[in-house]
Parts: C-alpha cells; sequence; structure tokens
C-alpha cells in the first residue's frame, strides 16, 4: 500500500441509487466525485437507513444551548421587571362643577391628572409625595414565595429535562447532574464509555484489516493486533478496591487448601 488519506467528513455527500444503495461522493470545488467503494472506508456514528452520515452522541447540544440561551434571555427581562418595588398611583377624577361643559371638565381632569405624574416624576429619592386625599399612593412589587426564582429554576430543570428525553441527550453532559453526584455521573460517565468502546472496535477491525493485508503482500507470516488504551483514573479507587478483596479471596482459598499455588497464581493472571 502507498498511502492512506483521511477525507474531510464535511466534504461527504450521499445519493440513493435505486432506492437500495447509498453511494459515496466528496464535493471539491462544487463538484461531486464518485468515491470507489472498495477502497473507501467511511463510519457513521449512530447510523439509521435514511442517513447514513449518522449522527454524534452530543450533537443535539447545540440545539439545547439554544434553547437554554432563548429562556435565559426571557428570564432575565421578567425578572428585572419584576424584581423591584414600583409606585402605584391611583387618582380619583375630580367632581364635575353644575353647569360645567364637557371640554372644560375633561381638560380641567386631565392637567390635574398631568400635574400629579409630573410632581411624581421630579420626586428626589430622599423628597415625599404630598397630595390631597384623592390619590392613593400603593408599593407594589413581588413579594413572598412567588417573588422568588424558584418558579423560574422548576420551569428551566422541566425544560432541560424535557429537551434531555426527546434528544437522548445524558443531563450531565450539560453539566446537570440529579442525584447523589458521584454515584450518578460516575454510572452515566459508563454509558459514554461504552458508546466510545462500541466505535473503537469497528476502527479496530478497520485497521487490523489494513495492517493484515499489507503484510501479507510484504510476505511477512505475522498478524497485527490493535489495542485502544482506555485506561482513566474515574473510578480507580473502586476498581483498586475491587482487586484487593479479590486477592484477599484467592490467598485465603490457597491458605485453607482449596486450591493449589499454581491455580491461585492463574486466577492472579487473570485479574490483570
Amino acid at each position: 500500500m502507498d498511502k492512506f488519506y483521511f477525507i474531510d467528513p464535511a466534504t461527504i455527500r450521499f445519493k440513493l441509487r435505486d432506492e437500495t444503495i447509498w453511494e459515496l461522493y466528496q464535493e471539491v470545488d462544487g463538484v461531486l466525485l464518485k468515491l470507489n467503494p472498495a477502497s473507501t472506508f467511511y463510519l457513521g456514528l449512530d447510523p439509521d437507513p435514511d442517513d447514513p452520515r449518522g449522527k454524534s452522541i452530543l450533537g443535539s447540544i447545540p440545539f439545547v444551548a439554544r434553547v437554554e440561551q432563548r429562556l435565559l434571555e426571557d428570564m432575565q427581562k421578567t425578572m428585572h421587571n419584576a424584581g423591584y418595588h414600583r409606585l402605584h398611583l391611583t387618582i380619583t377624577p375630580p367632581e364635575r362643577f353644575s353647569g360645567e361643559l364637557n371640554e372644560t371638565y375633561l381638560s380641567r381632569a386631565n392637567r390635574y391628572f398631568e400635574d400629579t405624574v409630573d410632581m411624581m416624576k421630579e420626586l428626589a429619592p430622599e423628597d415625599n409625595p404630598i397630595t390631597w386625599n384623592d390619590v392613593k399612593i400603593e408599593c407594589i412589587g413581588p413579594s413572598g414565595h412567588v417573588a422568588s426564582s424558584n418558579y423560574w429554576y422548576i420551569n428551566h430543570k422541566a425544560l432541560v429535562e424535557d429537551i434531555c428525553a426527546g434528544v437522548h441527550l445524558d443531563p450531565f453532559v450539560l453539566g446537570y447532574s440529579y442525584g447523589p453526584t458521584r454515584g450518578w455521573a460516575q454510572f452515566k460517565y459508563e454509558l459514554i464509555l461504552r458508546n466510545v468502546v462500541s466505535i473503537q472496535r469497528l476502527a479496530k477491525r478497520f485497521m487490523e484489516w489494513i495492517r493484515n493485508i499489507e503484510l501479507a503482500l510484504q510476505g511477512i507470516p505475522l498478524e497485527c493486533v490493535h489495542h485502544f488504551d482506555n485506561r482513566k483514573f474515574f473510578g480507580m479507587l473502586e476498581q483498586r478496591e475491587a482487586e484487593k478483596i479479590h486477592l484477599e479471596n484467592i490467598i485465603r482459598k490457597k491458605e485453607v487448601g482449596f486450591i493449589t499455588e499454581d491455580q491461585a497464581k492463574r486466577e492472579i493472571e487473570s485479574i490483570e
């Protein structure tokens, strides 16, 4: 084999032939070039019959982020509007004089209303309003549990949970962890790792296929085995504790005579 090329996945295109076979193309400068299926290896993550491109396990995060951003913007506007106490003025319209024309009465009432509003606008923080008893001033604003951000938190949490359920996205990927943090995060992290390992198996077979063909073409009587290094420190304490218990059980069985020394060695080797 001479060379091995990597193709930008963004340039890959598919065409359905005879409603049964997907043909692979690469778009170069606006021109579709058909790729040789015998020499091209394409692996889509989580593909389906209607879309061979597949999708990433994190592909729905941008959608969730857009929805959350819009919710936070609305929440900011609403909380800003409801988060401050305000003065509410109730002005009783003046009584109409006997024989007063309608236009004159409306003009007098409107002027009295506007004078009161202008007076309130010109008040300094240390000033107090002085009015007749036909003006009622009330302080309105958030109070009690309704005014807190709990409602927004509940709505936001419900939205996140609905999105996660709809797009099959684990909440911890978005930074949310419900329940005991360590146990829940570890469980979900293991699920992600299993998904990664399943993808690695496909890549493992492909790499072994390529290398073993090359070895056969060169007449070398060897077989290549590809391994992925999946060592991780997450959960290392639990792994070491399990190994310790297993070793103690082997030593105990050997001491009481249930197994021989050779059998104990084989069991210890199986741990690794």
